[in-house]
């Protein structure tokens, strides 16, 4: 995400916290599952596909600001681990900021949103002339769009659709997920 982009997405951010009321903290659980693509600098042809799991816990302490941990884990689609296929395997732990631009200031908020934070991680890929393995840490950014789950739990649930964006040191990967985050 470019500089002007995350700009525009703070000054918005200031805009509602000026008009927002302060709700009471809330703690939450989230769960989602979704396919990542990775690939090496210099090997833009040659690209793995992986699927994604995400588990995250936090605190909602605004109703536009969230932030919590998280952790993320990338393995094989399939079942095939055949040695032509490139594969790209990792675990992560890191922490994350959510600002909303809430369309509600009931419960957990619904609307877009934009994710920033930080993880380390352990990563290899195999299938290569050369297997890549290394470990480090580094940023993850997504933007995203939050639906409440039901109107009768109103707030107490929502599930999101979001796309992010990390490295790998010389890895880039970029992952589509859905999910739920369950207030408690």
């Amino acid at each position: 995400m470019n500089k002007q982009m995350r700009r525009f997405f703070c000054i918005l951010v200031l805009l509602f916290a000026g008009q927002a009321t302060l709700a009471e903290p809330a703690v939450y659980m989230e769960g989602a599952i979704g396919l990542g693509v990775q690939s090496l600098h210099d090997e833009e042809d040659n690209a793995a596909a992986s699927r994604v799991l995400k588990l995250g816990s936090g605190v909602q302490l605004l109703p536009f600001l969230s932030g919590g941990v998280v952790l993320y884990s990338w393995g094989v689609v399939k079942d095939d681990k055949s040695e032509d296929s490139i594969n790209f395997d990792g675990l992560s732990a890191g922490w994350e900021l959510v600002a909303h631009l809430p369309l509600s200031l009931k419960g957990l908020p619904t609307g877009p949103y934009f994710r920033y934070g930080g993880h380390c991680w352990s990563a290899t890929i195999t299938g290569l002339a050369q297997p890549w393995a290394k470990s480090g840490c580094s940023d993850l950014s997504a933007i995203g769009l939050a639906f409440s789950s039901d109107s009768r739990r109103e707030g107490q649930a929502s599930f999101y659709v979001e796309f992010s964006r990390t490295r790998f040191d010389e890895v880039t990967s970029g992952s589509l997920i859905a999910g739920i985050r369950n207030r408690f």
